[in-house]
């Protein structure tokens, strides 16, 4: 406004034809100007400004009052722009994004190296099973792993596929990036993006190893398949459920025990079994077997004596009021 004062005052000197009022409405109209302009530049900054979070990662300053904050914001824009700042803090942002998916997948890697682990012993179980002869009515079972069908497990191996079909070709903006680097960079913060959403609708903020896949049964009992179901309580009467799950955990026992070494260890296991009186007596005598050629004694902890003749050794459990200790008296021992 002042440059333009002054050239109009050098262009109309004392010798102007001009008289007093046209000056003054000439001042006036650039009064005038000059506020609709300010006032536009001043809108225009406050739109502008509102595009940005009040922590916004550029450091610019959107609570705006005054001339000096309006021009101090927009000269501080046109040496951004001038000076591609946006590169820089491109870059920056970029680098922790790919630092955070790198994290990711780390971590996914070693939680699904414990899936391969839980797959292996699944294996075994499976092998053992095949050459097992079962018990009463149970003429077959079978275990497997299936890919989990939770959210964020999904999402985690989206993130890990990713990273492995991009061969960490993401993260670095530079003025000669080509197309396909910007859009892996924009599929890698949605694919963050989603996952944060999907934490934070996740009733647990624990992630755990079960989470990581879906365990699957298949059992024949008698002339009956249950295909493949996701619940031991799915697969016929409480007895047979009972059966089942107690093949399941004797096996798991026996490998534990074996520690993965091909040689037959002859170290003896003891396990405490309840409410045996669900399972029908030719079951419970066949469990019996089925523990003992594995090195596993089943003890009965039911507090009601049932078919004493099906174990090896009898026990009486005496607690002593003064001391409040319990004795253990050997009552009977045959053999099986």
């Amino acid at each position: 406004m002042f440059i333009e004062l002054q050239n109009f005052v050098q262009h109309h000197d004392k010798e102007s034809q001009w008289n007093c009022d046209e000056l003054i409405e000439k001042l006036q109209n650039l009064a005038f100007e000059y506020e609709k302009t300010d006032k536009s530049f001043t809108e225009k900054i406050t739109e502008f400004s509102g595009y940005f979070s009040p922590d916004n990662c550029l450091g610019f300053e959107i609570n705006l009052s005054g001339y000096f904050q309006y021009h101090a914001f927009a000269n501080n824009l046109k040496e951004f722009v001038r000076e591609q700042k946006i590169i820089d803090f491109k870059t920056e942002v970029t680098r922790k994004y790919a630092m955070v998916l790198t994290n990711i997948v780390n971590e996914t890697n070693e939680l699904l190296q414990k899936e391969e682990y839980v797959q292996k012993i699944i294996q075994r179980i499976n092998v053992d099973f095949k050459k097992s002869n079962f018990v009463g009515v149970v003429k077959s079972i079978e275990m497997r792993l299936q890919e989990s069908t939770d959210k964020i497990i999904q999402l985690l191996r989206r993130i890990r596929k990713f990273q492995k079909d991009n061969n960490l070709n993401y993260g670095e903006i530079n003025l000669f990036n080509q197309g396909g680097t910007n859009r892996n960079n924009d599929e890698a913060v949605t694919l963050l993006e989603n996952l944060l959403t999907q934490i934070g609708q996740a009733k647990s903020k624990v992630l755990k190893l079960e989470d990581a896949f879906e365990l699957e049964f298949r059992i024949r009992e008698n002339e009956n398949d249950t295909n493949w179901v996701s619940r031991l309580a799915n697969v016929g009467s409480n007895g047979t459920d009972v059966l089942v799950k107690s093949m399941i955990y004797i096996n798991l026992l026996h490998i534990f025990k074996s520690n993965g070494t091909k040689q037959k260890s002859d170290t003896i296991l003891h396990c405490l079994i309840d409410e045996v009186g669900i399972l029908h007596d030719s079951n419970v005598r066949g469990l019996i077997s089925f523990a003992s050629e594995r090195n596993i004694r089943l003890v009965n902890g039911s507090p009601n004596s049932h078919n004493e003749q099906d174990y090896r050794h009898i026990y009486m459990f005496r607690k002593d009021p003064k001391s409040n200790k319990t004795g253990i008296t050997k009552l009977i021992s045959h053999e099986l």
